[in-house]
């Protein structure tokens, strides 16, 4: 402890404010998608009981991709509280995550060109600001001060 009088040094934030941002919105948008995702499990079973019988292999479909949906989401919820705490598998995680949505958004840019692929540039700078704070993850070395 510091005698009366004298501050220590200036303690270095734990967690960068991007991070705090980036973790809130991906349990937001987990949250989000993990009620969507209940919700179309509930709908596409109840369907699946009622349709023909030459339609039941689609109301399948839907209902794993809705069962998909949901445990990506609950991926998420998990990933952004691990982001708040700043563990190193919860950088992995998203970084995975992103990658992995870089190469889907491009497949359906390329088989649908719509509009400009907004989802590609957002999770490229997403990752380049996760690789910029990985020190705070204990993944890589910090750099030393003044270089």
């Amino acid at each position: 402890m510091a005698p009366p009088g004298m501050y220590g040094a200036p303690m270095a934030p734990k967690r960068p404010i991007g991070v705090t941002i980036l973790a809130v919105l991906t349990i937001i948008f987990g949250i989000l998608g993990l009620l969507g995702g209940i919700l179309l499990v509930i709908v596409f079973a109840a369907a699946a009981t009622v349709l023909p019988a030459e339609y039941q292999g689609v109301a399948g479909i839907l209902l794993a991709l809705a069962a998909l949906v949901t445990i990506l989401s609950l991926v998420a919820i998990i990933s952004g509280v691990g982001l708040l705490r700043l563990r190193s598998w919860a950088w992995w995680l998203t970084v995975i995550v992103g990658v992995l949505n870089i190469v889907f958004n491009i497949g359906t840019y390329v088989l649908y060109p719509v509009a400009f692929p907004y989802g590609i540039v957002l999770w490229i700078i997403i990752i380049a600001y996760l690789v910029a704070v990985r020190s705070h993850f204990g993944i890589g070395k910090p750099k030393p001060a003044g270089m």
